[in-house]
């Protein structure tokens, strides 16, 4: 597949939307600023000592769950940004979905958490702290743990961490009960089953509620212990959900009244009596007048049919403001996104047009900018590639452009796939050290599903079918992942089983909501 395929695809992968809620109002403009530390970029507005504690108990919720799952801590890792927006409505009006409060992207430029600041009234209420555990542990989950997890484990665990509590010293409650899923799953029912199988429905709030349910039951159970490790490995090895839960946990309907029965029962948790250490004080950044406009307008593009809406209001804060290099960036990088969405030749030409005009202002303003220095090559490539000759030195040089963005900022996996990615716009013969960057930005970004495919993809062109097959399980499991994946494994299977070479598939592709 190339770029414009894949950002096309990227639209049905892209976000992890975890957190449901009931919402009804925007958000409003704010002057944003950054709380800068070791593992977090934390935009926000509005209190700085809500943000800093926020902040504080994410580092310190990082530091624990590395602690129990042995998560190592890479040093060179880039911090994740996280977007704090005013409440829950405003999340759900950027997402154009009201009841999501937060949500996790994916996105093949970078990864990013946008959550709120709206303090929980009551324990009934989801805050903003547990919306940011339960996406930041879905990024730990999907960066760090190689396996196929289902849909329903992959949400429970998520809300099983999200009820973390640390006091003023950092000590720690671990296990409290999901309050804020007590009155739905106190009013109705999904049977294990469904669950099992990832059927969702229309009823999200009590699938997140049971799977939490089903995850603290089997965490804790000692009459039940190892059944859910046993269950875990069964999925992984290619046994569809629903079958390995009848084959680990035995009868269902008895499990289900044991689910029953333990939700109604006292939930007990544990509670930490020695402090985590305390984490360094983040570091404060005030954002100027036209970064903080830039902000909501940077996430705005990252939305489904709204990209247009952002460049247009991009392109007059440019306009208005020709020395600022990050307004210039944006405004070439929505055209670009646009560009790769439109069927339209004339406006496509005419926005890639754009993208360059603006990148040349923001590399003038900025030359050692990491990410315009990549988009000059993207929009080198991406005259090469509708040019039928071969220009074996002009792509070299347009590379040149990509390496100075890798050396700038050598731990971005977006450079490593744009490296890939061209090679594969150019010929059908991918070299070795395309197969490389591809592997890299995948060690660096093993949460992107759009890398992940790509690597599936290729490991089955070169013949190697069963980490092909590894890879795109875990597309096809992903609660988030809309039908592509399961698309991208039943296509490798076939081409496993009858030795016939298939074709990618794009999420444009009717096939690809089919099979």
């Amino acid at each position: 597949m190339n770029i414009s395929g894949l950002k096309k695809f990227l639209r049905s992968i892209a976000f992890g939307t975890s957190i449901l809620v009931s919402a009804t109002t925007p958000a409003s403009a704010e002057s944003w600023y950054k709380l800068n530390s070791r593992h977090f970029v934390l935009h926000s507005a509005g209190s700085v000592e809500l943000a800093t504690k926020l902040s504080n108990d994410l580092e310190r919720f990082d530091f624990l769950v590395r602690q129990m799952f042995g998560i190592p801590d890479d040093p060179n890792a880039m911090p994740l940004p996280i977007y704090l927006l005013p409440n829950k409505a405003a999340v759900g009006a950027l997402y154009k979905v009201p009841e999501v409060a937060g949500f996790f992207s994916h996105d093949i430029e970078g990864r990013f958490i946008v959550s709120h600041r709206e303090v929980a009234m009551s324990e009934l209420e989801l805050g903003a702290q547990a919306t940011l555990f339960h996406e930041y542990a879905h990024f730990l989950m999907f960066r760090n743990f190689r396996f196929a997890y289902p849909s329903w484990y992959v949400e429970g665990f998520a809300e099983y961490l999200s009820t973390v509590e640390f006091d003023s010293q950092g000590r720690f409650d671990l296990g409290r009960p999901a309050r804020h899923r007590a009155w739905t799953l106190a009013r109705d029912d999904m049977p294990l089953t469904e669950v099992l199988a990832g059927k969702q429905g229309r009823n999200s709030d009590l699938f997140y509620g049971k799977s939490w349910l089903l995850v603290h039951f089997l965490s804790t159970s000692e009459e039940r212990k190892g059944q859910l490790g046993n269950y875990l490995s069964l999925v992984a090895g290619g046994m569809p959900p629903d079958e390995a839960g009848t084959a680990a946990f035995g009868d269902l309907k008895k499990l289900d009244r044991e689910l029953d029965k333990y939700m109604r029962g006292s939930i007990k948790f544990s509670r930490s009596a020695t402090p985590l250490p305390q984490p360094a004080a983040p570091a404060l950044e005030r954002l100027s007048p036209v970064d903080s406009v830039i902000v909501p307008l940077h996430l705005m593009r990252f939305i489904d049919k709204r990209e247009e809406e952002a460049l247009g209001e991009l392109r007059q804060i440019a306009l208005a403001n020709p020395q600022s290099a990050n307004a210039a960036y944006e405004v070439a990088r929505a055209a670009q996104a646009l560009a790769n969405n439109t069927e339209d030749t004339a406006k496509e030409i005419a926005l890639w047009n754009e993208a360059e005009k603006f990148n040349e202002l923001a590399l003038k303003l900025a030359p050692g900018m990491a990410r315009a220095n990549l988009l000059k090559g993207e929009i080198e490539m991406h005259r090469l590639g509708n040019v039928s000759i071969r220009a074996p030195e002009r792509w070299t040089a347009a590379r040149s452009w990509v390496k100075k963005a890798s050396d700038a900022s050598p731990y971005d996996s977006f450079a490593f796939w744009t490296l890939f990615q061209s090679y594969s716009s150019e010929s059908a013969d991918i070299p070795g050290s395309a197969r490389y960057a591809l592997r890299r930005a995948l060690e660096l970004a093993p949460e992107a599903n759009s890398i992940r495919a790509a690597f599936a993809w290729d490991q089955a062109n070169q013949g190697r079918f069963d980490d092909a097959i590894a890879h795109a399980r875990i597309l096809a499991n992903d609660p988030h992942g809309g039908q592509y994946g399961k698309s991208l494994l039943a296509r490798i299977e076939r081409w496993k089983s009858t030795g016939q070479p298939e074709k990618p598939c794009t999420a444009e592709e009717d096939a690809c909501e089919s099979k």
